[in-house]
């Protein structure tokens, strides 16, 4: 493979017990020209050789950290652990990206935002201020355009949604206590690796939201509070799905 950049060995940093090398482009490609200095990296594992992806500025990439395609990373960013950054995606200014999270498609985080955790930043979104995105959250909006939860400074308004809230916590609490449990983790396994998601993975999505929709259907047919554990069971199931959905998103994206 010709290769488009090569590791300065003689520019290292120390970063967290790591050594990082500076990059140097070694050909003319996108808005990078032949001998420019990129940013620093572990090894060439965390910058792709092949498309336009390239690593600027003062930006640090490393662990086992992916950038990919044609993403950017630059500024005083960091990604890191197992982190990827691929498609078009732009992560810059003072963000950070790390543990399994996953920015891609036209995604942008920057400012003082963190990404982290399993979650996934896709799409138009824009995480910035001190935002952050963790666990297995999913954003795909823009934020400055889709402010309904988004405050000013990037975090949630956790007050004016909290009846929002009180009701996916009790899902989950059903899902992960009592009845709900014995019937579906019975084996004590992270919800990943639960039979919920098993069987999606071997017949498909369709699965679980044609759970959900039987569950909103014997949901009707009870009277009143007696159908809201039906309700809240079938949002577990269309949470399911979304998973799966976004699974094969990001398998094809990997093509």
């Amino acid at each position: 493979m010709d290769k488009k950049y090569e590791l300065v060995k003689e520019d290292t940093i120390k970063l967290r017990g790591s050594v990082l090398f500076r990059i140097r482009a070694l050909k003319t490609f996108g808005n990078v020209e032949k001998g420019d200095l990129g940013a620093y990296i572990q090894s060439e594992d965390n910058l792709s050789q092949e498309n336009l992806c390239w690593v600027y500025g003062d930006a640090r990439v490393f662990g086992d950290a992916r950038v990919y395609d044609d993403a950017r990373v630059y500024g005083n960013a960091r990604v890191f652990s197992n982190a990827e950054v691929y498609d078009n995606a732009w992560v810059y200014g003072n963000a950070e990206v790390y543990g399994n999270a996953e920015v891609y498609g036209g995604a942008q985080v920057y400012d003082d935002a963190g990404v982290y955790g399993n979650a996934r930043v896709y799409g138009d979104a824009l995480v910035y201020g001190d935002a952050r995105v963790y666990g297995s959250g999913q954003t795909p909006l823009n934020q400055k355009e889709n402010n309904y939860a988004i405050e000013k400074d990037g975090a949630i308004n956790k007050e004016k949604y909290k009846a929002l809230i009180a009701v996916f916590e009790r899902a989950l609490n059903q899902a992960s206590s009592g009845k709900g449990k014995e019937r579906h983790d019975p084996d004590d396994l992270p919800f990943s690796e639960q039979p919920i998601m098993k069987i999606q993975r071997a017949v498909g999505p369709g699965f679980a939201l044609g759970q959900a929709l039987k569950k909103i259907e014997e949901a009707s047919n009870l009277s009143g509070i007696d159908g809201v554990p039906d309700l809240l069971g079938a949002m577990v199931y269309v949470a399911a799905g979304i998973i799966k959905i976004e699974e094969d998103h990001i398998a094809k994206n990997k093509e």
